[in-house]
């Protein structure tokens, strides 16, 4: 809106208010009686180099020639968004690995696997830590009986917290392993390395199954949140007669600090866009007169499909890793959501500038968009008989 009103770019708007890097970290404003102990604070990144990152890939330039246009009975528009997303709090994590009798090592996290793909983060990440096929990790979590204490998954703090744990106690487990090689060879345990399952030295090499029963564990904490953050883009197009909006096009660049396993980020990504289309487009918590609800059952109460938004691009990188973890890695679960509401109705309201409309409410359901066109058109109308009759 306010774009519009100075007559300026909205991408460039946004360009211009970005936080430039070297005034990175950045304290951020602590609400009335929380916990003073928090360092709150944007922990560094690249903001204006991933937009334009976002802007290359969307095609910003070229599409802007399209802007409140009328192309084949549907009026199109473009918009574009920014988020940070705060995540990692829960103030510790614990981890414990035990070394089992056949070879393998169990790993032992406070963290939750909801979905998201964490035993095969969290599994990646010991096994690279320790130098072992990750076939020998066996990962065990969500309960506080395998560990002295856990706080679980909430608050994209999974692989930040537990990760960081399993890292620090797969250092620990190093260190003793080398300790009892020293001890076996007759040596510094300087002088002893440990990899693909082996404690080696130049006279020899041993199994680490001739360890079972070896266990480390280790706290992570740490009180400075994460702050990933990204830029999305949208290209709708509207049909005035109907007031169904299809996405055209979605393109979303987020920088997450170290990207640990792409697959497992690029699903969460696009799962959190088409989450944040459907309460855009479709979810709606709707009551009658009297309180009662009536979208009470899935056959009322729309949720999104994979068929629903095909057009979605979705890029994440590794740009800026995170200063505050050994692992460089930032909270990531709900990037792909935050922004797609502003964004899209942003995207609507440059769809229908000729018509002042601004939607300020979601859902943005055919019947809802279908009246705002109707009231705007009868809105003219109005003051269009109202200058004739003057």
């Amino acid at each position: 809106m306010a774009a519009h009103d100075l007559g300026i770019d909205p991408a460039e708007l946004r360009l211009r208010n970005l936080i430039p890097e070297d005034q990175l970290p950045r304290p951020l404003a602590t609400m009335a009686g929380l916990d003073r102990t928090w360092q709150t604070e944007l922990d560094g990144g690249a903001y204006g180099i991933i937009m334009q990152r976002c802007l290359d890939e969307f095609g910003w330039e070229k599409k802007k020639k399209v802007q409140g246009r009328l192309i084949d009975g549907r009026y199109h528009g473009i918009a574009v968004g920014n988020f940070v997303e705060g995540g990692a709090g829960g103030t510790f994590e614990n981890a414990r690995m035990t070394v089992e009798a056949d070879g393998t090592v169990t790993v032992a996290v406070g963290s939750t696997a909801l979905g998201q793909g964490l035993q095969t983060v969290l599994s990646q990440i010991a096994a690279d830590a320790l130098s072992l096929p990750i076939e020998r990790i066996r990962l065990l979590h969500g309960s506080t009986t395998l560990v002295t204490q856990g706080f679980g998954s909430f608050h994209s703090r999974s692989t930040v917290m537990g990760g960081s744990a399993i890292l620090l106690t797969a250092d620990a487990l190093v260190a003793l392993l080398r300790e009892k090689g020293a001890k076996h060879f007759g040596c510094e345990p300087g002088d002893v390395t440990v990899s693909d399952g082996h404690v080696r030295h130049e006279k020899g090499s041993i199994d680490i199954s001739a360890f079972a029963g070896l266990q480390v564990e280790q706290q992570f904490e740490n009180r400075k949140l994460t702050y990933s953050y990204g830029t999305h883009a949208a290209h709708v197009s509207v049909d005035p007669g109907t007031g169904h909006v299809e996405i055209v096009d979605y393109v979303t660049v987020d920088d997450v600090g170290r990207v640990i396993n792409p697959a497992t980020l690029h699903g969460q990504i696009l799962g959190a866009i088409v989450q944040g289309l459907g309460s855009t487009f479709l979810e709606h918590l709707q009551y009658d007169e009297n309180g009662q609800l009536l979208t009470g059952s899935l056959a009322d109460y729309l949720l999104p499909t994979a068929t629903d938004f095909p057009n979605i691009r979705g890029i994440s990188v590794g740009l800026r890793p995170c200063p505050n973890n050994p692992l460089g890695a930032k909270g990531a679960g709900e990037g792909g959501l935050i922004p797609v509401g502003g964004v899209i109705a942003n995207a609507v309201a440059a769809a229908l500038r000729s018509m002042s409309i601004e939607p300020r409410d979601l859902p943005l359901s055919p019947s809802r968009v279908w009246r705002l066109i109707r009231q705007a058109t009868s809105s003219n109308q109005n003051h269009e008989t109202s200058v004739i009759s003057r």
